[in-house]
């Protein structure tokens, strides 16, 4: 890819296993609304159910459609009696999102196939998204 050669990766990330970097695990399903967002069933992005119909996610998970979203799950490694699997029915990019190795704009609204009532309790807590990780993401508006 373009951006490997843009931004070289400490040469100490082959130890790494997959997992979130740098975190902890939570209470089983104190998260409702984290959503592993998958491709033939293989983990490809994360997302956040921001409304009963839409999944706030990176703009450059678009490369890997057609996603399914797959929300009540504590360890997506394994089946569990829990988790919903929900087709992606319309994929909202942002306007200014030109490519997947810019980190510009790399914000993407998707709108689920079905209501998600029956999965998450209304109304959700209030909570603020901190974003981690090896490269920037960087949001301009101007109204």
């Amino acid at each position: 890819r373009e951006w490997a050669t843009r931004w070289p990766l400490p040469s100490h990330l082959h130890c790494l296993s997959t997992g979130i970097f740098g975190g902890v695990e939570v209470k089983p399903h104190s998260k409702p609304y984290m959503a592993s967002l998958q491709s033939r069933k293989h983990h490809v992005c994360g997302g956040v159910l921001i409304r009963e119909d839409f999944v706030l996610t990176s703009a450059h998970c678009l490369e890997y459609r057609p996603l399914e979203a797959v929300l009540g799950a504590h360890n997506i490694s394994r089946h569990e009696s829990s988790q919903q699997r929900i087709g992606v029915s319309r994929y909202n990019k942002h306007p200014l999102f030109l490519h997947p190795a810019e980190t510009q704009y790399d914000m993407m609204l998707l709108r689920v196939a079905i209501y998600i009532y029956e999965i998450i309790m209304w109304p959700m807590p209030l909570f603020c998204l901190f974003v981690g990780g090896i490269f920037p993401t960087q949001a301009h508006y101007e109204y």
